[in-house]
């Protein structure tokens, strides 16, 4: 899977950033893929609790991000979705909690049975996308 040069669209640096994120989620994507579900849900509690353990260092890079935002002329609905708060950081934290304890999907069998006319029959299974 290659990652759409999204970077094409904006200008300079900006362009250049964004097509090396998406190599890099791309990159990531095929880790998690492989990755044990132990070792997800591992990540997804400690991504948790870092996010709470540093929530005034958030907190204080998102005013910031909010600061430019607005010099740049952000409108107030782009605004109130960037903006942080304390209870936005919890409710992250806890997102991410509630992600590690669902179940795994990848890997487990779909409802959908294919028949073909050979006769030969599979179940569907979900399988992350690299």
């Amino acid at each position: 899977m290659r990652a759409r040069r999204v970077g094409a669209e904006y200008p300079g640096a900006m362009a250049e950033d964004l097509d090396e994120l998406g190599e890099r989620a791309v990159t990531a994507a095929r880790a998690l893929a492989r990755a044990r579900r132990a070792a997800k849900d591992a990540f997804l509690t400690g991504a948790a609790a870092l996010l709470e353990e540093r929530r005034e260092e958030v907190l204080a890079a998102n005013a910031q991000d909010v600061a430019a935002a607005e010099t740049a002329g952000a409108d107030a609905t782009a605004l109130d979705r960037l903006r942080l708060t304390p209870a936005r950081v919890a409710q992250m934290a806890e997102g991410l909690r509630a992600v590690a304890a669902q179940a795994d999907p990848v890997g487990a069998c779909g409802s959908a049975r294919c028949g073909y006319r050979s006769g030969w029959s599979a179940w569907s299974t979900r399988t992350a996308r690299t």
